[in-house]
């Protein structure tokens, strides 16, 4: 059950630092928390946002219990593993993470939309 927790709630901030006591691994848990949150602001403000219609406009009318629900899956099925490999490839949390995680939640979503008008 540890390794499952770790692996979700330690998404690899501060990968090279080394420290004892409680400082880092608190560091990295309220990283970790903050990106899963943005992420998850992302999913549910693309459901708010309809780009398909001129002019954007933001509506409230799609938010029900199943959107948060859904929102909140895609965040714990599909991010571990692509902000494990955005912080190996940026070493101190940033506001490149700060984005990363908001973009990824809005376009994860917009794709899916993509998808289902393709095929």
């Amino acid at each position: 059950m540890n390794r499952i927790a770790r692996y979700f709630l330690d998404l690899g901030f501060y990968p090279s630092q080394i420290e004892f006591g409680t400082g880092l691994p608190r560091k990295r848990l309220a990283w970790s928390l903050a990106a899963y949150c943005l992420l998850f602001m992302g999913l549910l403000a693309q459901q708010v946002i309809d780009i398909t219609k001129a002019p954007i406009r933001a509506s409230l009318d799609k938010l029900d219990t199943s959107v948060f629900v859904a929102s909140a899956v895609v965040a714990v099925a599909l991010f571990p593993l692509f902000t494990h490999w955005f912080n190996s490839k940026r070493k101190q949390p940033s506001w490149e993470h700060i984005v990363w995680a908001f973009s990824f939640g809005f376009f994860v979503h917009v794709s899916g939309d993509l998808l289902k008008k393709l095929f």
